[in-house]
This record gives C-alpha cells, structure tokens and sequence, in this order.
C-alpha cells in the first residue's frame, strides 16, 4: 500500500541492504539519502490525517551495541547520523493487524510524548533485514486507540517497494461523511494496494477484504462472470466468524445463470447498483428475490445490501460485489455511503481487469500445450494450480508466515505451477495422444518434457521463471526418491527430445531434496489426474482419492503436504470444481 503513488516503484530492498553493510555510513550517500526522502514524503503525506506521523525511522540488527538489538539506520530527522544504536526507553508489547507481526509502545523523551510503532521488513525470503519505526504525538491520540499505528513497509515482486501507512481511524474514513480529503485519501491508499497485487484470486480476496473494511459491513460476497454464469468466488461473514473462533470465510462455489431472478444476476444485467434496505422486504415490482435459506441455516439475518457491478474500462460486466448490513445503518438509501463504495467498485474494476487481462496471455500460452496434449487443458492447469496454492496457503499460515510474503510467493507459485507441463510440447504426439497406458519406452521419453520445460526458463534470474523451471523439473519427483528426473545439470543438457533420449534416467531426488513448489504442484497434478475422466479410467471417487493420498504418505508425496490436503479436502475439492471449463474472459453484458 502506498500513499497516491507518493513512493515511487522500483525502490529496491537493497537500498537498506547495502547501507546497512557500510562499515561507515555517512549521510552524504545516495543510499541514505533516498531513503530519508522516502520517510519524510510519507510522513507528509500523512499530514492530512486526524493522527499524522510525526517521525519515522528504519531500523536494522546493530553492531554497536544497542540495547535493543537494533541500530537506527535512517531517520526522519535530518539530524541523525546513520548506523547510532537506539536504546529506547519505551515499554514495548507485541501483536497483529491482519496477521502481521508488529508491536507499539509508548515512549517519552525530551521531545514529549509519543506513540510508537514497530513493523518487521522481510525480503522476499521471508529474512528479516531489518524493522521500521514511526510515531505520533501522544497529545493527539487515545491510549484505547494506538493499536492501529502501524506502517508496515513491504519489499514486493517486481522490484517495488510499496509502503503501508494504517493510522488511527484511517480504515474507518467513510464514518466521516463530510470529510472528502480523507475519503479519497483512503482510496489513494487502496488504489496503490490493489495495484501491486497481479494474482487475480488473491486479489478477488483482497478487493472484498478492502470493501468490508472500507463499509464496515458484517457480511460480503464477490461472484465472477465465467462462462456465460456468476460463480460465487469469496465470501466473508464476520458475525459468523466471530461466533467460533478461528473460523474465517474463504471459498465458494456456487454458480447461477445471469438472470434477474437474482439480486446479483439483476445487478450484472442493468450494470447499476441494487440497493436494498431490507432484502426480506422487496418492492412489489422487483423481478428478483433474495434467497433466505443460508440466513435459515446459520441464523445470521441479511438486512441492508448493497451489490455493486465491477466493470472494465470497456464496460465490460466482470463480476458483481455485494456488501450487507453496515454498521449503525438501518437502512442505505440516499447514504453517502452508497456514492463512496461505488467509487471503490471502479476501482475493483480496473485493477481486476488488469489482472485477468495478464491471465489471459498467461492461458494462451497453456493452449500452446493444449493443442498437443489432450490432457494438458486450460480446465487442468487451473486445477493443479489453484490446489497447489490453496496447499501452500495453509503451510504458510501454520508456519505463521507473514501475509504479504505468503501472497507474494503465491503470485508466484500460481504462474509456475499453470507452466508445470509445458515441456510436453516437445514430445512426438504418438506419444501424448496415446489412448492406452504408455509402454517402458514410451514412457521413458515422456519423462523428458519435465526437463524440456525447464529448459524454457532456465538461466532467468527472474524469480517467477525460476520458480517455473525449478516446478517443471522436478514436479514428478517422489518422497522416496523413485521419481523423476533426479539432479539435472540444465546448463549441460539439450533443449529437445533428440538431444535427451539416449541420455540414461538418474535417480530422483529424495525428501525435501525436491522444491517445495515442485513437492506441492506434485500432489496437486496426481489429485486432478484421479478426480478426471480417462480414456482408460472413470473418475475416482472422494474415497477412493482419500485413500490413495493417505497410503502414499512418506512414500510418494510429502507428510506434512498430505496431513493438510486430508484436512482440508473439502475446500480442495471445491477449488478443483471452479474450473468446469477453461476459464475466459468475462462476458460482455
């Protein structure tokens, strides 16, 4: 998140890097200097703020003695020099916002009374390289209130660095109806944190988890055009989730034909929003109803809804988001609220076109293995690699990763693993095309196209193709070590099935020897191969998939990757459901 674009991309986390390792920093370097302007222009743009910062600092593992384990590297004040240890007299304690580790502290000096934030920076291995530190005036801000300072400063893919700045009241601007500067101000800091994000279901999660914040609504949903059909893609109910501890919605999959039978259908049809006071009390002329059974079942009672139309820039019908009972509203018509979630919406819209336009060039590229292999579908690739995913989001949480580097990695993995058969464009159709099970020499040449894969993204040191070859090459190894193709040097092998064949096969590698990428997009591609029709089997029933999965822990695939699939079957399941048919673009409506 940033503040309107005010931190410009192309920041490179080596910019703390490198002038933390000078063994004499001085103020005059570019390095420190940039880095000083970064703070000073957040802290500017802040100033409009009911709590603005005051001061802000970056922080880094000392080597000069420092009480708290950290050296002040940069400082908004232009009079600090870099690298002095800081020793603070504060009383600091730990907690989260969103799943991100950060801490706060009241601290008193001979400057006054301050409250102070503290956020880990990671790189994009998760290392922590260093911590930043803000603070507002004590005089400013209620005790009860201070939990909420935070600036969470993320190193991003892509080489930007994006800047978080939540302070007290920033997430509940629209309460002040009156006061547009900080409602757009809001909207700028949204605008710069969905525009980072270029993975199009985290981003359906994300623009819902925004929404809901933004309206403080209980309740949310996102459904997506796909096929000719709204598919409901995310959900939230934060009443519900409140009632059993732990719970947090997530995923979906319901799909429904555009009718305006339905609220949501209505709202894609007319491309307008739908706003309702009370969905069990519809005006006499409405041609839709409002399905109760879900608030039967659960005991939640929908009152107000808002559905909003999420459009391209083209006008094109995306999808619709629907937001229910706003807090301290009985009723939304004629609500300044209305007018600002709209304001949101089409800006969901944007960034959500850009995203799918950028999975698009990424489908047409599967087609290219497509056109070769029957199997190696659109509908395929989006199933391994949405499980895959789904797999890794679970590892991450249970490892308490932080959420923006788990989001970064999956932006990764979700690409990768959508390549992981690619290489199989370079095996003869005789081949692919088999009807039958494939014989040993048939089947010793099909192992190459893990390697021909490879092959087409070796050598980048862009972290999504390595992460693409590394999930190519190795996405059929085993726990056991009987998989394949085992340690290839790709910079001495060949590039097509002529240069490889007479080549003999090397003993797969064993263990955590295989990427973990490569170790979950394993699992996922067997689990999609059971679940599907073939030519020469029917599709495995839940039992039966269970079963196999469970007996081939410690031998084929993972334990801890397989303890979390059996866990969590159900949602695995639904993820490998969404895809009936190849994902397109959405209908024009």
């Amino acid at each position: 998140m940033s503040l309107a674009s005010g931190v410009s991309a192309g920041m490179d986390k080596n910019r703390i890097i490198q002038l933390a390792e000078e063994k004499n920093p001085r103020r005059e370097q570019a390095d420190f200097i940039y880095l000083n302007q970064v703070l000073q222009k957040t802290i500017r743009d802040t100033a409009s703020f009911t709590n603005p910062i005051v001061g802000a600092s970056i922080l880094v593992p000392t080597r000069n003695n420092a009480t708290s384990e950290f050296d002040v590297l940069v400082a908004s004040d232009e009079s600090s020099k870099p690298r002095r240890p800081f020793n603070p007299s504060d009383v600091q304690f730990r907690f989260e916002l969103n799943g991100q580790p950060c801490a706060a502290a009241l601290l008193s000096d001979e400057s006054g009374s301050w409250i102070t934030g503290y956020a880990d920076i990671s790189d994009v291995n998760g290392k922590l390289i260093g911590i930043v530190e803000l603070h507002v005036d004590r005089a400013v801000v209620q005790w009860t209130l201070f939990k909420i300072v935070l600036m969470v400063w993320v190193f991003g893919f892509g080489a930007t660095m994006i800047v978080s700045v939540l302070v007290d009241r920033v997430m509940n601007l629209q309460a002040k109806a009156n006061d547009r500067n900080e409602h757009d101000k809001l909207i700028q800091i949204l605008e710069a944190q969905l525009s980072s994000m270029t993975d199009e279901d985290l981003l359906l999660t994300k623009i819902l988890d925004s929404a809901l914040d933004f309206s403080k609504c209980e309740a949310g949903s996102i459904w997506i055009m796909d096929q000719g059909q709204l598919v409901l893609w995310y959900t939230r109910n934060l009443v519900l989730e409140a009632r059993v501890q732990g719970t947090r919605g997530g995923i979906a999959n319901a799909r429904i034909p555009i009718s305006p039978k339905s609220i949501a259908g209505h709202c894609a049809l007319s491309k307008n929003i739908v706003v309702l006071d009370d969905v069990y009390e519809l005006p006499a002329d409405s041609t839709f109803q409002f399905d109760q059974s879900f608030d039967q079942k659960t005991g939640f009672r929908t009152r107000c809804m808002i559905s909003i139309p999420l459009l391209g820039a083209q006008g094109a019908v995306l999808g619709v988001m629907q937001l229910m009972n706003p807090a301290g509203h009985k009723t939304v018509t004629n609500t300044p609220m209305v007018d600002r979630t709209a304001d949101f919406a089409i800006l969901a819209g944007q960034v959500l076109e850009r995203a799918r336009n950028a999975n698009e060039l990424l489908m047409r590229m599967v087609k290219t293995a497509e056109l070769r292999d029957p199997h190696e579908t659109g509908v395929h690739v989006q199933r391994v690699s949405g499980v895959a995913c789904h797999l890794y989001k679970l590892l991450a949480d249970i490892r308490n990763e932080s959420p923006i580097l788990r989001d970064q990695k999956i932006s990764v993995l979700r690409v990768a693993a959508t390549l992981h058969d690619i290489g199989k464009v370079g095996i003869p159709d005789a081949i692919l095309k088999k009807p039958g099970k494939l014989d040993d020499s048939e089947y010793n040449l099909m192992k190459w196209h893990t390697v021909i894969g490879a092959k087409l993204f070796y050598g980048s040191e862009n972290a999504l193709e390595q992460a693409a070859s590394e999930i190519a090459l190795h996405h059929q190894e085993r726990w056991d070590g009987k998989g394949y193709p085992g340690e290839i040097d790709l910079s001495a092998v060949g590039t097509i099935l002529d240069e490889l064949k007479d080549m003999p096969h090397l003993v797969g590698l064993k263990g955590k020897e295989t990427p973990e990428f490569a170790r979950l997009v394993g699992i996922a591609d067997v689990f999609d191969a059971l679940a599907s029709h073939r030519p020469y089997k029917e599709p495995w029933t839940d039992e039966q998939i269970l079963s196999e999965i469970s007996k081939t822990s410690g031998t084929h695939f993972d334990p801890e990757i397989v303890q979390i699939f059996l866990e969590n079957y159900v949602d695995l399941k639904a993820i490998r459901e969404r895809f009936q048919n190849p994902h397109k673009a959405p209908h024009s409506i």
